[in-house]
């Protein structure tokens, strides 16, 4: 299978100027999302390995992670991946999605300096209308790859190549299987799974509204209930037959979503820099979820405190900062430990940790044995060596 991360995306909600992947999470003994991300997938690798050591060698790893950039990006992330050696794996492709000229509010062009105009990336929908993109599924279909699963670089509690969920998908032969939460509330505001005239979709919370976001069914619960947690997979098949063709691709021409926000750009008439209101155009993945039949389309509800801890916004912000996503992160931890035997005198949270390397587990095997009647003081980490620290 391949894991294709949407890493298009950079800090400047967090108030730096990096892309996001390249974000310090704070977690003990890693330094950076992509980081997390890539060893998460190779100790997964290593497991099938173990797993099944008569499977034929593929002459590659059995996970390739994908890595989409935008163009202004491409260059800093794949040297960034170049300076750190992959973080030891080997099937990486990166490929950077497309972008668009920005307008003002009139339509007319804006331009990033004297001479030239002003581009944003186009979504990550765009995957499936670029060059790079078709290129890039082609590859995996060379490569022999079956699933594609795809989600955003911020969800540290992402669970990638995850067994289950590719198992799901397998065993019951879907073209699309996804990952959701229920809401936390009747008006979060999330965009859920639906079904609109008998076709899977996602809705946005600007279109259902308070009154519908409210609605109940027979049994009492929320009707509109399943949030979206950016967490697809895709037989890699329907990809390249249904949404890649002809008539699939043509829905990611027509549906652009338009996104008004303040942009800095050059006035050649006043020659000099400044911020105004301007549109960017953006296609977004979940268009292609209308191409698959109900009856090729599954979801799996999760528990989101276990699976979804995003880092969208500085720590001005009380949700998805740094903080409250490092506080699911070790905490799910901690509850891995719990589970696995150990006992603790509190609670983890982002001031005092409780980690586990992805050196070490996936999501919680192979956790060495705990001290029989002890009680474990935070901050606490078990790192690759399997020693058990406490500071």
């Amino acid at each position: 299978m391949a894991c294709l991360i949407l890493a298009g995306g950079d800090a400047s909600r967090l108030g730096l100027n990096m892309p996001k992947g390249m974000f310090d999470p704070h977690i003990h003994g890693l330094h950076s999302i992509f980081e997390l991300i890539t060893l998460k997938i190779k100790i997964m690798n290593e497991i099938c390995e173990k797993a099944f050591p008569d499977l034929p060698d593929l002459g590659r790893d059995r996970v390739v992670l994908v890595i989409m950039t935008n163009l202004e990006n491409f260059k800093r992330i794949t040297e960034f991946f170049k300076e750190n050696k992959n973080f030891g794996y080997n099937t990486i492709i990166f490929f950077p999605q497309n972008h668009l000229p920005v307008t003002s509010e009139k339509g007319e062009i804006l331009f990033k300096s004297k001479g030239k105009i002003l581009f944003a990336p186009n979504g990550n929908g765009s995957i499936f209308q670029s060059k790079n993109g078709v290129k890039m599924f082609a590859k995996l279909q060379e490569l022999g790859v079956e699933h594609v699963q795809i989600t955003g670089v911020d969800n540290i509690l992402c669970k990638w190549a995850e067994p289950d969920m590719v198992g799901c998908a397998k065993s019951s032969n879907k073209d699309v299987t996804c990952k959701y939460s229920a809401k936390k509330h009747a008006l979060e505001r999330v965009g859920v799974f639906a079904l609109a005239d008998g076709v899977p979709s996602i809705i946005e919370y600007s279109v259902i509204g308070d009154e519908l976001a409210q609605s109940k069914t027979a049994s009492g619960e929320l009707q509109f209930n399943h949030s979206n947690l950016l967490n697809f997979l895709f037989k890699l098949q329907f990809l390249q037959e249904t949404v890649l063709s002809k008539e699939g691709v043509k829905i990611f021409f027509e549906r652009y979503n338009v996104a008004v926000k303040d942009v800095k750009n050059y006035c050649p008439v006043k020659n000099e820099e400044l911020v105004t209101k301007a549109i960017k155009y953006e296609v977004f993945i979940n268009e292609c979820l209308g191409l698959c039949t109900a009856d090729h389309f599954s979801l799996i509800e999760v528990n989101r405190d276990q699976e979804f801890a995003p880092i969208k916004n500085s720590l001005t912000q009380e949700f998805d900062n740094p903080h409250t996503a490092l506080d699911l992160y070790t905490r799910y931890h901690q509850h891995l430990l719990t589970q696995a035997g150990y006992k603790f005198s509190e609670e983890a949270s982002h001031e005092k940790g409780c980690f586990i390397h992805p050196n070490l587990s996936y999501d919680g095997e192979g956790i060495p044995k705990a001290q029989e009647g002890k009680i474990y003081e935070l901050p606490f980490y078990l790192d690759s060596t399997d020693e058990q620290k406490t500071n």
